[in-house]
């Protein structure tokens, strides 16, 4: 059995003090074999000075990482790479939060910093019905970001974070990309909104069920069978009220008409809300219903030899 010294009155002062090198060694030296309270290798001060360490790393990723609007760039999971088709970005506050968009919902998240180790806890988000690609990407996102401990490295205006099995989120800094006009652009349907989800429209309607609103207070287009034109008032908050249609008078296959039907409840004075992301457009009717759509883009100019602009 180890016998032990009994403490003097200078190692219950150096005890109390806590405080110089000198102390600690006259405490230790009553066990002889350095594995006692102070472990014989700084004891309480290296673990001080570990922990310190630990602050100044995590001081240093808040610098680099807060005070920027990082926008996803590209997403790597299993070996293969996915863009966001709408805008899809991230902010850190400088202490201990986080938030975002997954490009259709947004969230929160408490953040931990540990040396070059970034870990989100406590999620907070959104669960509007998105479209469905748009929805598949913030799947993968979400699971990237709430995959443990994420080692990220910055270089300039490029951040980079990596799981453990080295998935990765490639972003850049910099501000949100512009809106596209709601007026004067083809807004392409391609889901239906209700119930707080959203489904696909079936493809091989033809023509495909596109919206285009004109500056003068018109607007036309198909809605996924019948072509139609009708007037549009576009209020200041982000309402907008349809008119009933003037329509032609085709008959299409089932998923076509189903389209159209769904399409047809937007108009006829009602107020819809609506909102543009990037280049993605939501229409919502008061009921809950409504249409995702994604800009088109913009036909190839014409005339010159070789095509090209000014730009």
């Amino acid at each position: 059995m180890r016998r032990r010294t009994p403490l003097t009155a200078t190692a219950v002062a150096c005890l109390l003090a806590v405080a110089s090198t000198a102390c600690g060694n006259q405490v230790n030296s009553g066990d002889g074999d350095g594995d006692g309270d102070g472990d014989g290798d700084g004891g309480a001060g290296s673990a001080g000075r570990a922990k310190g360490a630990d602050r100044a790393d995590a001081t240093e990723g808040t610098a680099q990482l807060s005070g920027t609007r990082w926008t996803v760039r590209s997403l790597t999971a299993d070996g293969r790479e996915y863009r966001p088709s709408t805008d899809a970005h991230l902010t850190f506050d400088g202490k201990s939060r986080a938030s975002g968009s997954y490009g259709c919902n947004t969230f929160d998240a408490d953040v931990t910093l540990t040396g070059r180790n970034v870990t989100f806890r406590e999620w907070e988000s959104t669960t509007v019905g998105c479209d469905p690609a748009v929805s598949a990407f913030e799947d993968r996102l979400a699971a990237t970001l709430r995959a443990g401990a994420l080692e990220f490295a910055r270089e300039g205006d490029a951040l980079t974070l990596t799981t453990a099995k080295g998935d990765h989120v490639d972003l850049a800094a910099g501000k949100a990309p512009r809106d596209v006009p709601l007026t004067g652009t083809k807004w392409v349907v391609n889901a239906l909104v209700e119930g707080g989800s959203s489904v696909s429209v079936p493809g091989g309607a033809a023509p495909a069920a596109h919206l285009t609103f004109g500056k003068g207070g018109e607007v036309s287009g198909a809605l996924g069978c019948n072509r139609f034109s009708a007037k549009v008032k576009i209020g200041d908050e982000g309402t907008l009220t349809l008119s009933d249609p003037a329509m032609t008078r085709m008959l299409c296959d089932d998923r076509a008409m189903r389209t159209e039907r769904a399409l047809s409840r937007l108009f006829g004075g009602t107020e819809v809300g609506y909102e543009v992301n990037g280049n993605s457009l939501r229409l919502i009717a008061p009921d809950g219903r409504g249409a995702a759509a994604t800009a088109a883009p913009a036909a190839p100019p014409t005339g010159g030899a070789s095509g090209r602009t000014g730009r």
